[in-house]
């Protein structure tokens, strides 16, 4: 499963323990990102509000694509802040 592909869509998730989750995907962490004493070496998500190891999941689905938003323009002076 290509877990970073649902990052920033409204997904539908199902894990091992047959618990349905829908909610926005964020926050993915590649296996090398959990490679260190406290977890596994696994790719993880987060679904809504959910955190999940991408072997404990049996299936996801977008349910909805994820939205653009529009670029912020960000002030890099006084000068361009008044304006």
């Amino acid at each position: 499963m290509k877990l970073w592909e649902y990052t920033g869509h409204f997904v539908r998730m199902i894990d091992i323990a047959g618990n349905i989750r829908e909610g926005r995907a964020e926050y993915y962490f590649s296996a090398a990102d959990n490679d260190h004493d406290e977890m596994r070496a696994v790719p993880s998500i987060c679904v809504g509000d959910y955190y999940i190891f991408e072997d404990e999941i049996v299936s996801m689905e977008i349910l909805k694509p994820r939205v653009a938003v529009a670029p912020v323009r960000v002030a890099h002076s006084h000068a361009e802040a008044a304006v």
